[in-house]
């Protein structure tokens, strides 16, 4: 018995060599006992059988209850948590400069003047208000992409992050960041 718990028969009729045939679990390996290498045939049999595995496991995790419910719950929260970042980022200047006697806030000609103008996006209008302000910096504005963009991977790409593939890379990493980032603009 060697390596993968096959068994192995020598066969002299490999003409010209005295190189062993090793019928193994996993296909046809041809070499002396110091270079054994697989076929091709081995190659795609491993594959197969690692996709297999895999499939296996990835199947298990889709129909566990308990770790769906986890997945589907911190993917709510985080996009949730990204909504909320983009309206208080645009809304916290909007009050600042829009609010009327009765203390309610409307659209104002101010606010299209000085934030608005900036960028076609209120967000990023806002974000470079906040800049320019020094409420927050460069890399405030580095973790905001880094977070918009965990955010687009959980919302367009769900179902294969949920059933295959967990949750992104750096989710947590992430979530702290936009708390923080939430965190700051709401003191400022």
């Amino acid at each position: 018995m060697w390596g993968f718990g096959g068994s192995v028969r020598p066969n002299k009729s490999v003409k010209g060599t005295r190189r062993p045939v090793a019928v193994l679990k996993f296909g046809f390996f041809q070499g002396s006992a110091a270079s054994f290498k697989p076929t091709e045939a081995a190659r795609r049999n491993v594959r197969h059988a690692a996709m297999e595995m895999k499939f296996e496991q990835t199947m298990e995790e889709f129909l566990s209850p308990a770790i769906m419910r986890k997945r589907l719950i911190s993917a709510s929260i985080y996009i949730a948590a990204f909504e909320s970042l983009k309206e208080s980022i645009v809304s916290k200047i909007r009050f600042y400069y829009c609010l009327d006697d009765s203390g309610n806030s409307k659209p104002c000609e101010s606010h299209k003047k000085e934030v608005l103008s900036r960028n076609k996006s209120a967000v990023y209008a806002s974000l470079d208000w906040f800049k320019e302000r020094q409420a927050i910096n460069g890399d405030d504005l580095a973790k905001f992409e880094q977070i918009k963009l965990c955010r687009n991977d959980l919302s367009h790409e769900l179902f294969s992050l949920i059933g295959s593939r967990g949750l992104p890379k750096h989710f947590e990493t992430r979530f702290h960041e936009l708390v923080e980032l939430l965190h700051k603009i709401d003191i400022w």
